[in-house]
């Protein structure tokens, strides 16, 4: 029962705001907006929290069942799953967003020579 009563939030938390994020970061993060890619930083690792709650309340559950306490939730052990699985799918979009937003934005090589040596004069 306790293991059930820590994981009700965190398992709510994890259905309910996984699947924003990823629309958020599909269809609406701008990735150059620091405003935005805060916001959703915090977001991410809020539900990373939620979802390692998740996982410990069910590892909570697990030890009181196999102490006798209590009888052991499958389903339980199957959300923390899903939960951590939603998060690396969601940190791999993420990433997946950088490194387009970094290509769109590629700025040629510099070239050695006169013109590197004279910027370089000028940033000093």
């Amino acid at each position: 029962m306790l293991a059930r009563r820590g994981a009700l939030p965190a398992r709510l938390a994890c259905d309910l705001a996984l699947p924003l994020l990823k629309h958020a970061v599909t269809h609406s993060w701008d990735v150059f907006s620091l405003r935005q890619t805060r916001q959703l930083v915090a977001a991410v690792g809020s539900a990373a929290g939620e979802a390692k709650a998740l996982a410990a309340a069910s590892a909570l559950g697990w030890r009181l069942s196999s102490a006798g306490a209590t009888q052991q939730e499958p389903e339980a052990a199957e959300a923390a799953e899903a939960a951590a699985s939603a998060v690396k799918e969601l940190v791999m979009q993420v990433a997946r967003k950088l490194d387009e937003a970094a290509d769109a934005c590629c700025v040629p090589p510099c070239v050695g020579g006169e013109g590197a040596e004279a910027a370089a004069a000028a940033a000093a």
